[in-house]
């Protein structure tokens, strides 16, 4: 992956304005991701990694930011139990992992013994 970012910054201005051209026309396509199998340490087991590449990445993050952005879509990400990817409110003192990780200490704390996670 970081041999495929530094490729990408060689030519970042080219290659954005070549990702905006496909994305208006029409003619961007997700390529596939690729699986990378990460061992578990001190186990014989491993955890699969699916991992897409820069352009792919950039697109996502785009579209992720544009639904963020429409108000009758925020009430369907924007509750205490949504964690991933979505940006810290301007009252909220943590985001992403650190809340989620305080939502489930709390959550403990006050006797709960399961969670669940989509």
């Amino acid at each position: 992956m970081q041999k495929e970012i530094r490729q990408f910054d060689e030519d970042a201005y080219g290659k954005l304005r070549s990702l905006q051209a496909r994305l208006v026309h029409g003619s961007f396509e997700f390529p596939p991701a690729r699986g990378v199998p990460i061992p578990k340490a001190g186990k014989k087991d491993i955890r699969p990694l699916v991992i897409a590449g820069v352009e792919t990445r950039i697109v996502q993050r785009a579209i992720l930011d544009t639904l963020q952005g429409i108000a009758p879509l925020q009430a369907y990400f924007r509750n205490p139990t949504s964690f991933g990817g979505i940006k810290r409110g301007e009252t909220d003192e943590l985001a992403a992992v650190p809340a989620a990780i305080k939502a489930v200490l709390d959550a403990i704390g006050s006797g709960g013994t399961y969670v669940a996670c989509a």
